[in-house]
């Protein structure tokens, strides 16, 4: 049985993507047989973070294919493949596979961008996942909102899943720098960045992070002593995790999904939109770098917890329940 992640073809940086990829990129080491699929892009594999992912190919490589690429199932054999698919494809895709006779989960990474009208009312999503197989979710905020928009959802098909946050050892010396990505919030985070340009000391600076690779982004996070996190409503959002495992303190938003790490004395909350409090918050945080007055023990600890929770072996260990539970059983039928 191939486990296939059928995903948009989006060189990007986007965090959805990469932990799809890093899925399959683990279901494999574990010894499972599992790809990613990018239906409207034959041999496209993302470039901007590193990863050993099996890529797989069309059936049918010189086939114009229609341009929204509705008959997914066509591609698919329903003995020998598993489909996982986002979310956000349920309405065009689900009752293709099901037509199809192909097993598949809903992998719900992005939650909140589900219309609670729309799951409501639109037999396509609803059909999708009254019939997935599985529904992987990456945060227990996502599964508790899963569980509001579809409460006649067997819960037993709700399978936990974590990203892996690949440990890399600063190699480089702290700077004096406060970095942050304002994609989800470009107001907030040019409001809070204009104001803390005014009242920063001169020894301190500030950098917004825009269209870099996963290597450079490590390496401003691995320079940075704080992270400024704009995440509007997220299913898990990554870049406050991978700077808190690079050594950054965090401040600000944790789109509600990171409710789950961000905990005091390494991560300091911000009420989404309070940008006189995010500004102020951040001031404070430099000062307590400054003199060090912060729980060093505490602060090393969080860090601890924080990589075994989202390490590979975690993610790998979540995986194999989904795989072994839900994956081969369907092989068997």
């Amino acid at each position: 049985m191939e486990i296939v992640y059928v995903y948009p073809a989006t060189d990007t940086p986007v965090g959805g993507i990469k932990v799809a990829y890093r899925h399959a990129q683990s279901l494999t080491k574990a010894g499972f047989n599992a790809t990613v699929f990018h239906p409207r892009a034959p041999g496209f594999s993302c470039t901007w973070f590193d990863h050993s992912t099996l890529i797989r190919r069309h059936k049918r490589q010189h086939r114009i294919f229609d341009r929204k690429y509705r008959d997914l199932g066509a591609e698919f054999d329903a003995s020998k493949d598993f489909l996982v698919i986002p979310e956000i494809w349920t309405p065009r895709y689900g009752e293709n596979l099901i037509n199809h006779g192909i097993r598949y989960a809903i992998f719900v990474q992005g939650g909140y961008l589900l219309d609670p009208e729309e799951c409501s009312k639109d037999r396509r999503i609803q059909l999708a996942f009254k019939n997935a197989s599985a529904v992987l979710v990456i945060s227990e905020d996502t599964s508790n909102l899963i569980k509001l928009l579809f409460p006649e959802l067997d819960s037993s098909k709700v399978f936990r899943v974590v990203p892996s946050i690949p440990y890399q050892p600063n190699p480089l010396q702290k700077d004096n720098l406060i970095s942050f990505v304002a994609r989800k919030a470009p107001h907030h985070a040019k409001m809070v960045e204009g104001i803390l340009k005014e009242r920063l000391p001169n020894k301190w600076s500030i950098l917004n992070i825009v269209n870099v690779n996963e290597r450079e982004m490590q390496n401003i996070l691995h320079r940075s002593k704080i992270f400024l996190s704009f995440g509007e409503l997220e299913g898990l959002s990554l870049p406050p995790l991978e700077a808190a495992l690079s050594g950054a303190f965090v401040v600000g938003y944790t789109g509600q999904g990171g409710k789950e790490y961000f905990n005091m004395p390494l991560f300091s909350e911000v009420e989404f939109g309070n940008i006189q409090d995010f500004v102020r918050s951040t001031l404070n945080m430099v000062d307590n770098i400054e003199s060090l007055n912060f729980p060093h023990r505490t602060v090393e600890q969080q860090i601890r917890n924080l990589r075994q929770r989202y390490s590979e072996e975690n993610e790998s260990r979540l995986l194999k329940i989904f795989a072994s539970e839900v994956v081969n059983r369907a092989g068997e039928n």
